[in-house]
C-alpha cells in the first residue's frame, strides 16, 4: 500500500492557495505609492524610489553606513547576469 493516496496531499492543511511569500508581500510595498515633496512640489514616487532618495541623501551628507549601503546597493544593480 502506498504512503500517500494518489490525488491527496502529503499536507492537506499547507500553506492556502492564494497566500504571498515575503517577496511577494516587500515587493507590493515597494511599488506602493507615497507622496514627497520635491523642489517644493507634491509628488507621488514609489515607496522604493522614495527610500533610494532617502539612502542617496543621507549617503550624502556624510552618513558612513548610507554610504556603504548606497555604493554596494549601486555596484550590485550594475552587475551584468
Amino acid at each position: 500500500m502506498p504512503k500517500f493516496r494518489k490525488g491527496l496531499s502529503g499536507n492537506p492543511k499547507g500553506r492556502p492557495k492564494g497566500s504571498k511569500n515575503l517577496t511577494t508581500l516587500i515587493m507590493e510595498a515597494a511599488r506602493d505609492q507615497v507622496s514627497v515633496e520635491i523642489d517644493g512640489k507634491p509628488r507621488k514616487i514609489s515607496a522604493l524610489q522614495a527610500t533610494v532618495a532617502q539612502l542617496a541623501s543621507k549617503a550624502a551628507r556624510g552618513d558612513q553606513k548610507a554610504m556603504v549601503q548606497f555604493l554596494e546597493s549601486n555596484r550590485r544593480s550594475r552587475r551584468p547576469g
